[in-house]
């Protein structure tokens, strides 16, 4: 796949992520994408062995389609004590370690992590109280990252999840609350002039969190969070690819792979990861750095068959 040329001269939508790539006005001969929020609805939890099980069955599964050999010719197994390699991958009676990394939005990952943890009180704190929890049977709990103040942590997140219970009571309770192409609208609330495209949402923002309530005439309660809108930059997927290069090679692994658009420990895939490497598949990884020890790597789109070698010895599988 040629990549297109630069300056783009106008938008580019990336397929997967939903993105849009343009030239980075700070900086010439870069790209820039916005990438639109990650939604995600609890509950889900996925542990670190079954995302790094998820990452390995994607890898292996795009590495037969590279090899040109049968998925059931690949396959695999995990390291046999902490200090070695993650995975051991056969290959035809051929046996590498493999050792996985992540690509991803550290930071933003960081405070949608808060987010989620913010939404589990707020459910835990509408449990307790069986006359809420029937007052919000049928609706849905939709909890936004603001972008004005960071994500609450510890006793001020349990501070702020109190705050939005005693919000949605008064939100539910009121006898203003209509049915209204699938969305809510309460007496008194304050709504922008325009959220989504739609009028009269239940709104309100508390500690940086805006909550909306919507009904969608199922049993129970939904929760749903979304990450804030991002931007990330083709320069930038570059520093941080060849940052994990570095520091598996520093850690003396020879076979990496380093996975992009993996699910983290809620089960939630965000569309920053996706579009970073959307980015580095159409313009390119750019000059890695040397890397002494490791020998071969590549960069893997978890869930998919998009595999780009970065570092092939002479004598690759």
């Amino acid at each position: 796949m040629s990549a297109p040329r630069l300056p783009l001269g106008g938008f580019i939508r990336l397929s997967r992520s939903g993105a849009l790539a343009a030239d980075n006005p700070g900086q010439p001969g870069d790209v820039i994408a916005l990438v639109p929020p990650s939604t995600y609805t609890f509950p889900a939890r996925i542990s670190k062995s079954e995302t790094e099980d998820l990452q390995m069955a994607s890898f292996a599964g795009a590495l037969a389609l590279a090899e040109g050999v049968n998925g059931g010719q690949v396959t695999w197994s995990r390291g046999v004590d902490q200090d070695a390699p993650d995975f051991i991958v056969t290959l035809s009676e051929k046996k590498v370690e493999i050792e996985l990394t992540a690509l991803t939005a550290g930071a933003l990952r960081a405070e949608r992590r808060r987010l989620s943890r913010v939404t589990e009180k707020v459910r835990d704190a509408i449990t307790a109280q069986p006359d809420l929890t029937a007052a919000l049977a049928g609706c849905t709990v939709d909890l936004s990252d603001a972008a004005t103040l960071p994500m609450p942590t510890g006793l001020a997140a349990t501070r702020t999840a109190t705050r939005i219970a005693t919000f949605l009571a008064g939100a539910a309770s009121s006898s203003a609350l209509l049915l209204r192409d699938d969305v809510t609208s309460v007496a008194g609330v304050e709504s922008p002039e325009d959220v989504g495209g739609e009028l009269g949402e239940s709104l309100d923002v508390i500690d940086g969190i805006t909550i909306r309530l919507v009904r969608h005439g199922t049993p129970g309660t939904r929760f749903v969070t979304h990450s804030s809108q991002a931007t990330v930059t083709l320069s930038e997927g570059r520093r941080k690819l060849s940052d994990r290069l570095l520091a598996k090679s520093r850690k003396m692994r020879e076979n990496v792979v380093v996975c992009a658009g993996d699910p983290d420990r809620d089960g939630a895939v965000l569309p920053l990861d996706v579009a970073e490497f959307e980015l580095l598949y159409m313009f390119g990884c750019g000059q890695l750095p040397p890397t002494p020890y490791v020998k071969r790597a590549w960069l893997q789109l978890s869930g998919s068959t998009e595999l780009i070698p970065l570092i092939l010895a002479a004598n690759s599988i």
